[in-house]
């Protein structure tokens, strides 16, 4: 999800070439509830979707009652349009849609659809084993090549052992092994050129940079491009706080400058790392709830093919291949991009060739999972793909040249990244309303519509609108500090579909409390439409 400040999470397994034990869960706060207004009963006959509980009474003097008649903080800026998903110009109804206003994550439906309009939901990407130098008595006298095809999901855990980096390098070893290659003399290295590589996205945040969901843009994506920092602690509060070590291990950052202390017990995890590509070095401040031990911190992988290479190095050196990535400074370097020099007169290793799930597959983490690492690399390769340069500014050249040939207004989008986490990213909802009605009445629609909340297999969090939504709703949330919106078709009590999109801006409120919000409208919608 697109969130300010990183998450502290607890997970095993998600890497697989280790593993620190089991963590402790960390807590969840305590939801908040929408207000609901007794004007969105639904028609009779109709099966509304039930209603989520009534804020308290403190809710309700700190949230007047705003357009729409439902409760929101007196300061947010609220925008939104909705229309009717099969017709063409026209909106059924708006607030302030053409009101400018940052949209959070829901500009992934933007990066998304475009990207499965023009590259096709079938496009998949290759990552293969090259050599380089000859074989003698078991000895490869040359370099191993891993040459990126562009693929977000290489070696991570958003698909199954099937693409983790422990079968792929299991593979790839037996490969080595058809080809009489007993050791290899020379250097494992990673290609990522076949997207641009330059770091952390340049209107990041600083605060975001160093984190998993700020990640680094690569035609040689690792282990989703984040290292897993596993920590133990103390069971009393104000007590450091030990780093343990990270995986994989080779995360290219050379040092950590660790301030992590413990928390109260009952409190709230606020750990997070500052610092990003290409320096050297990572901060981590803030605090973790006592007890709770231990626990890890996802942070941005600096060089992801830098990183793939010496991982591949140590695995063949652990199963029977002594490689030697990793024993010198020829072999590649974390902090540069490339890594390394590309390498002439290198030849496929049969047998050594991985192929990504299709794009239709990658855009449902996208825009279920809000993955921000997955939408960065899906616009590279937007821009990649249709001829441009592999990087955020093709990327945006083909979204911009889509939206204008389309006739969308797009001095009301201006976007700066493909996953929104900008703060320079603004969209009107009147223009994501467009969007989602023109997906609405094109042939792929089944695809994108697959991507969204909603789809099956989702994970739950439509809960937070009430239950009842199965069938009826298809949304893209997007959250930030002060940010909140939701967009997505609906099918009405009448059944007819209709499209929206929700944008609120410059509040406080808890971002999962804030979503909670839009209930009201969406059931008003439901029964009016």
């Amino acid at each position: 999800m697109s969130r300010i400040v990183p998450i502290v999470i607890a997970f095993a397994g998600l890497l697989t070439l280790g593993a620190w034990g089991k963590p402790s869960k960390a807590a969840k706060p305590s939801p908040k509830t929408a207000a609901l207004d007794p004007d969105m009963a639904a028609p009779a006959g109709a099966s509304a979707p039930a209603a989520p509980a009534s804020p308290s009474a403190k809710e309700k003097g700190q949230a007047p009652e705003a357009p729409g008649n439902f409760y929101f903080p007196r300061e947010a800026l609220i925008g939104w349009a909705v229309k009717d998903a099969a017709a063409g110009d026209g909106f059924l109804e708006t607030h302030q849609g053409d009101l400018n206003l940052t949209p959070g994550s829901t500009q992934k439906l933007f990066t998304t659809y475009v990207a499965l309009d023009l590259l096709g939901g079938d496009k998949t990407y290759v990552t293969e084993l090259f050599r380089a130098g000859k074989v003698e008595d078991g000895a490869l006298k040359g370099d191993l090549i891993i040459r990126g095809g562009g693929d977000p999901s290489f070696g991570g855990a958003q698909f199954g052992p099937d693409h983790s980096a422990e079968t792929i390098f299991a593979q790839w070893a037996q490969a080595l092994r058809k080809e009489g290659i007993k050791r290899v003399e020379g250097c494992v290295i990673g290609e990522g050129g076949y997207l641009d590589e330059e770091g952390p996205h340049p209107a990041s945040l600083w605060e975001d940079a160093g984190n998993y969901y700020a990640g680094t843009v690569s035609g040689l994506s690792f282990n989703d491009n984040l290292y897993l920092a596993a920590f133990s602690g103390a069971s009393s509060a104000g007590r450091p706080v030990t780093l343990q070590g990270t995986l994989p291990v080779h995360s290219g950052i050379a040092r950590f400058d660790n301030r992590l202390l413990t928390g109260p017990a009952d409190g709230r995890d606020s750990a997070f790392i500052i610092g990003g590509f290409p320096a050297p070095g990572r901060i981590l401040r803030g605090s973790y709830p006592a007890g709770r031990m231990p626990f890890n911190i996802k942070g941005s992988l600096p060089n992801p093919p830098w990183t793939c290479a010496r991982e591949f190095g140590d695995y063949l050196s652990a199963h029977g291949i002594p490689a030697a990535a990793g024993s010198a400074a020829l072999c590649g370097d974390s902090l540069a991009m490339p890594n390394h020099a590309p390498v002439a007169g290198a030849v496929a290793v049969p047998g050594a060739r991985h192929v990504s799930p299709p794009l239709r597959e990658l855009i449902r983490i996208v825009n279920q999972k809000s993955d921000n690492n997955f939408a960065a690399q899906v616009l590279a390769l937007l821009g990649k793909g249709t001829g441009r340069s592999g990087d955020w500014r093709g990327g945006l050249e083909a979204v911009y040249g889509w939206l204008a040939a389309r006739g969308f207004d797009t001095g009301r989008i201006h976007l700066k990244d493909g996953n929104g986490l900008s703060r320079y990213n603004w969209i009107a909802p009147a223009q994501t309303a467009r969007l989602l009605a023109h997906a609405y009445r094109q042939k792929n629609f089944p695809e994108f519509q697959a991507s969204l909340l909603g789809a099956p297999g989702a994970t739950a969090k439509l809960e937070r609108y009430g239950g009842g939504w199965e069938g009826k709703l298809y949304a893209k949330t997007g959250t930030l500090e002060g940010v909140s919106a939701l967009a997505g078709y609906m099918k009405a009590a009448s059944g007819k579909w209709i499209v929206f999109s929700i944008a609120a801006n410059n509040f406080e409120a808890k971002n999962g409390d804030a979503q909670k919000y839009f209930a009201p409208l969406l059931r008003k919608w439901y029964a009016k439409y």
